[in-house]
């Protein structure tokens, strides 16, 4: 992710999720990206064809304390991909990145889909958390 491709990234949001989806990333962007305290890795991981963005995964970094130490950890949303492009595999290379580049990667509320692609990629199935 660079700075200047975050115009491309709305465009495949509004593409792909509508308007509303863009105005609630606008919104909760700025805590995400510049005031969360676990913010290192915070950058969404995307997918390009020439300078258009064509796959997006956002990702929420996190920490988790786990028996005393603190852990890097990644909350997902679904990977965003366009129309155009589904099926060609950027889902699961969207997931992939996202499940590598943290200690603990977490997820709620994830559709069939994704569902299905983490389970070709032998991601157990979640863990309720207290």
């Amino acid at each position: 992710y660079r700075t200047d491709d975050r115009r491309a990234f709305e465009q495949l949001y509004r593409r792909v999720l509508g308007v509303e989806a863009v105005e609630r990333l606008q919104l909760t962007w700025s805590w995400e990206r510049r005031q969360n305290p676990a913010a290192r890795h915070a950058a969404p991981w995307l997918v390009r064809e020439g300078t258009a963005v064509i796959g997006a995964a956002v990702a929420r970094p996190v920490v988790v304390s786990q028996a005393g130490r603190d852990l890097a950890g990644v909350w997902l949303n679904d990977p965003v991909v366009a129309g155009e492009r589904d099926r060609q595999g950027l889902h699961e290379q969207l997931l992939r990145a996202w499940h590598r580049d943290a200690d603990v990667t977490l997820a709620a509320g994830i559709t069939e889909a994704t569902r299905a692609v983490l389970d070709r990629l032998r991601v157990p199935q979640a863990v309720p958390v207290p």
